[in-house]
Formats: C-alpha cells, sequence, structure tokens
C-alpha cells in the first residue's frame, strides 16, 4: 500500500510539473532548460528520500507488530500460569482449611478425652477411699463377729439362749427375756447379713476401680496418640502454608511480569499506531506540501522573514538545541525556539507561503488529538529567494488558516496556547530549510531567519 502511494505520488508529482511548465509562460522564459533539469532533478531527490523513509516506516512496522505479537503470546503465556498458580492457591487454601479442620477435631477430642480422664480419676479416688472404707467395717466387722462366735462357743450358743428364756419367773418376764434373746438373734443376722453384703460390694468396687484403671491408661493412650497427630497435623499445616506462601510469591512476580509484558505490549501498540499515524501523516503532508509547494513558487517572496509573534524569547529551556524536556524529564533535541507570552497572543506566518498541513481541536495541556505533542498547530512552505522553507508553529489555542490556503507574511495565523505537550503558553517555532521530511528532519536556528526580537 505505501509503494502503491507513493507510485501515485511521483506521477501526480511530474503531472504537476508538467502542468505547471506549460501553464506558467512567464517562469519558464525566466528560467533556463538546466534549472528546469535541475528542479527535477531535486524533486525526484525528495521522492528517493521519501520513498526511503517509507520503506525504513514499512520496516519498522513488521519489526513492531513481530513484537506486538511476541509480547501478546508471552502475555497468553503469563495468563496461563496465573491461573495455574491460582487454581494451585485455591487448593492449597482447602488443604490447609481442611488440616486446620483435623486439628480443631483432635484438639477436642483431646479435651473430651482429658475431661473424661479427669473424671475416672475422680472416680479412681472415690472408689478408693470406699474400698479402703469397706475394708476397715469388714475388718472391724470380721473381729466382732469372732469374738461372737468365741463367746457363744464359751457359753455353749443356742442352749444359753434357752436358759435364759427358761429362767423367767413369770409370763411377763418370758416375754421381755424371748424379745431380748430375738433381738440378739436378729443383729447377729444383721451383722452376717451387712458383713456379706458389704463383702460383695467391695467386690465389685474392686472390679470397677480395675475397670476404671483400665479406662484411664486407654484413654491417654488415645490422648498420646491424639497429641501425635495433632503434632503431625500441625507440621503438615506449616509445610501447607509455606507451600501456599510460595504459591502466592510466584503469583506475585507472574502479576509483576504481566505488568510489565502489558506495560511493553502498550508500547510496542502505541509504537505501532505511531508508526502506522506517522507512514499516513507523511503521505498524505507529501502530497499536500507537493501541492502546496507549486503555489509557493508562485507566491513567492524576496521580503525575508518576520518575527511571528511578540513575546520572550531565550527563557530557561526554549533555546535550540539539545535541552532538559521538561515533560519526559530526559535530554532531547528541541528543533525550535519557544517564545512566552500570554495566552491569546497573536501568532504571525513568518513568512509568504502556502499552509500545506494544519492539526485543530486539542485540548489545552492534551496530545490526544491529531497534532500529538504538537497540539494545534500549523505547517507553511514558503519560497524564499528561490530556497524552499517549511516553518511549524505549534500549541496554538486557536487556528485561522486552512490547508492550501496562501498567506502574506506577518497575517495573523492563530493565536498562542498551550495544547498538546506543554507545560505554559508559548509558542514553539521551527524553521526547515529544504522542507521538513518526516523521519529526516534537518531544522535550522529560527534566530538565524527571524529579525531580531
Amino acid at each position: 500500500m505505501v509503494k502503491k502511494t507513493l507510485g501515485i505520488l511521483s506521477v501526480s508529482a511530474v503531472a504537476i510539473a508538467l502542468v505547471f511548465m506549460f501553464n506558467q509562460d512567464e517562469a519558464v522564459e525566466a528560467q533556463s532548460v538546466e534549472e528546469i533539469e535541475k528542479e527535477l532533478e531535486k524533486i525526484q531527490e525528495e521522492k528517493n528520500s521519501v520513498n526511503n523513509d517509507l520503506n525504513s516506516i514499512e520496516q519498522d512496522l513488521n519489526e513492531a507488530q513481530s513484537k506486538k505479537s511476541s509480547a501478546e503470546a508471552d502475555l497468553q503465556s503469563i495468563k496461563n500460569e496465573i491461573s495455574q498458580t491460582e487454581s494451585e492457591i485455591r487448593l492449597k487454601e482447602l488443604e490447609i482449611k481442611e488440616t486446620e479442620t483435623k486439628i480443631n477435631r483432635l484438639e477436642a477430642q483431646i479435651e473430651e478425652l482429658e475431661g473424661e480422664i479427669e473424671d475416672l480419676e475422680n472416680q479412681i479416688t472415690e472408689l478408693e477411699e470406699e474400698i479402703e472404707g469397706a475394708e476397715q467395717r469388714i475388718a472391724d466387722r470380721e473381729d466382732l463377729l469372732k469374738d461372737r462366735i468365741r463367746s457363744l462357743q464359751r457359753s455353749g450358743g443356742s442352749v444359753k439362749y434357752l436358759e435364759v428364756i427358761m429362767g423367767a419367773e413369770d409370763f411377763g418376764d418370758l416375754v421381755n427375756r424371748t424379745k431380748a434373746v430375738n433381738k440378739i438373734m436378729s443383729q447377729d443376722q444383721k451383722i452376717l447379713e451387712n458383713h456379706l453384703a458389704d463383702k460383695m460390694q467391695l467386690d465389685e468396687d474392686r472390679e470397677a476401680l480395675e475397670d476404671s484403671k483400665k479406662a484411664v491408661v486407654s484413654k491417654k493412650e488415645n490422648v498420646e496418640s491424639n497429641k501425635s497427630s495433632v503434632e503431625d497435623k500441625r507440621d503438615q499445616l506449616v509445610a501447607q502454608k509455606q507451600d501456599l506462601d510460595s504459591l502466592v510469591a510466584n503469583l506475585d512476580q507472574q502479576r509483576e511480569e504481566q505488568r510489565a509484558v502489558l506495560v511493553s505490549l502498550e508500547e510496542q501498540v502505541h509504537e505501532l499506531e505511531k508508526l502506522e499515524l506517522s507512514a499516513e501523516q507523511e503521505q498524505r503532508q507529501l502530497q499536500k506540501r507537493e501541492q502546496s509547494l507549486e503555489q509557493a513558487k508562485q507566491v513567492a517572496s524576496g521580503d525575508g522573514f518576520v518575527v511571528p509573534a511578540k513575546g520572550t524569547y531565550g527563557y530557561d529551556g526554549s533555546h535550540f538545541g539539545q535541552r532538559w524536556h521538561p515533560i519526559h524529564q530526559e535530554y532531547r533535541s528541541h528543533n525550535g525556539i519557544d517564545i512566552a507570552s500570554a495566552r491569546g497572543t497573536p501568532i504571525y506566518a513568518a513568512a509568504t507561503g502556502v499552509v500545506y498541513t494544519t492539526h485543530t481541536g486539542c485540548a489545552r495541556y492534551s496530545n490526544n488529538c491529531s497534532g500529538g505533542g504538537f497540539g494545534n498547530s500549523i505547517f507553511i512552505t514558503h519560497n524564499v529567494d528561490g530556497q524552499e522553507i517549511d516553518t511549524v508553529y505549534a500549541h496554538l489555542s486557536e487556528v485561522y488558516v486552512n490547508e492550501q490556503q496562501v498567506v502574506q507574511a506577518g497575517e495573523m495565523i492563530g493565536r498562542m496556547g498551550s495544547t498538546g505537550d506543554s507545560t505554559g503558553d508559548h509558542l514553539h517555532f521551527e524553521v526547515h530549510p529544504g522542507g521538513r521530511e518526516w523521519g529526516n528532519l534537518r531544522p535550522a536556528n529560527p534566530l538565524n531567519y527571524i529579525p531580531t526580537p
């Protein structure tokens, strides 16, 4: 497409030159054949230079497109890695949650077991006290029963009770003696029953005591087992959290790489857009400039240059050449001079010529427009004393001229402002002997052309 456009422009230029040769009789008379040939050679040189520029732009476009494709592939790869890492993080978080749940469950079991052990140990203490008391009662009762048996053996046992009854003096005495004997025998029977019951209870208590002790031992073993499991789970939890930290760090690194690739991709896209725009602008400006150049020759002037604006010249950072850029914060070539004054200060054409490009619609302090860093701007081509010269007027607040319009030296063409890459109201003014060719700029110090301000 670029080469096709260039071919069309070449044919157009030759056609314009031929029309100009045949229709401008007075100009032909004033020029020799040799001068015309030189003019044609000069135009052809400019064509060749532009052709080289366009070829270079095309190469840059291909390179930028390749870098963009590579950055997009890297970005997709990083997105896949981030997605995988995020999935692993979610799984690891679930594992950690599950481990923490198991630890909490084991700790609850340990607490419950320790409570049961404490209850059992209290029961064991009570049983031991009861057994000790029962053993003492049984021992005391056995001593009593032994004494009773020995006493009965010495006294003849039941025969003695009969003698007591038979020895009654009267019936009332008999009744009383019988009651006494029955009471004694009943007490002896009760002692024997209590003695047997205590022995049976003692055996049960001893059996319960052994069961409780076994239960305590078993529960303590369970507690130790659970504590060991808790320690294992805690070690596992620590390892899982370390894995999670590693995954999060990896995710942070991947996101940082993603941000870097996104920045690179944005730069590649921006560069690609700039190159595409520059190629289109170069083709349009070339066509417009050639048309304007023919008009400029017709209004050629030998009056020289005038001051393009009133204001302060030569303030800090406004000079021609290398300087520290106030916005980009780096040393860059300043292809013109800056003239500072109030917003709305009139801007004048520095010489008679033809406007070949204008940019409008740019907001104050904004480069988001067709003019880019120049903001609202005007490009004029001149033929001064037979020399082709282009001038540039940038950062304007208002533009009063149109493309292909003839302007006279000193004619107001706009007003001062601060559009594009600008930090305050001023005129950025450039002078390009031989024309302003994109990619092959040869600016000159404007102070060598305009009168001393």
